[in-house]
C-alpha cells in the first residue's frame, strides 16, 4: 500500500502530480505521507468521475467531435493513472486496471 516496504517511496515524484505546489527534490522529504495520501485520493476520485462521465458521454453523443474530445480525455486521465499507480492502493490499482479495461473493449487505448 503506497509504496511501503523495501522500497523507498519517491516523495518528489508523488507530490508532483497529486500537490497543487510540486515540491522540490530537497523539499519533498518533509511532506508527510499522509498529506501526499488525502492529495492521492482527492486528485483520484475527481479524475475517475471524469473519466466515468466521459465514457457516458462518447456512447450517448452523436457529435463525432465531442466523442475524439472525450476519448482523447480519456487516454489523457488513463495516462495520469498509469503514473500514479506506484503511489496508488490496492482497491484503487483496481479501479485503474477497470478503466483501462473500459478503454481496451472499446478500442480507445
Amino acid at each position: 500500500m503506497f509504496g511501503f516496504g523495501k522500497k523507498k517511496i519517491d516523495k518528489a515524484a508523488w507530490g508532483a502530480l497529486v500537490l497543487a505546489f510540486p515540491p522540490t527534490p530537497e523539499s519533498a522529504e518533509q511532506i508527510p505521507i499522509e498529506k501526499l495520501r488525502r492529495a492521492t485520493e482527492h486528485v483520484f476520485v475527481q479524475k475517475v468521475r471524469i473519466f466515468m462521465e466521459s465514457v457516458e458521454i462518447i456512447r450517448r453523443t452523436k457529435n463525432e467531435d465531442t466523442r475524439q474530445g472525450r476519448i482523447d480525455l480519456c487516454r489523457k486521465h488513463y495516462g495520469y493513472f498509469l503514473e500514479l499507480k506506484p503511489f496508488a492502493t490496492p482497491e484503487r490499482q483496481a479501479t485503474i486496471r477497470k478503466c483501462g479495461k473500459i478503454l481496451a473493449q472499446n478500442g480507445w487505448l
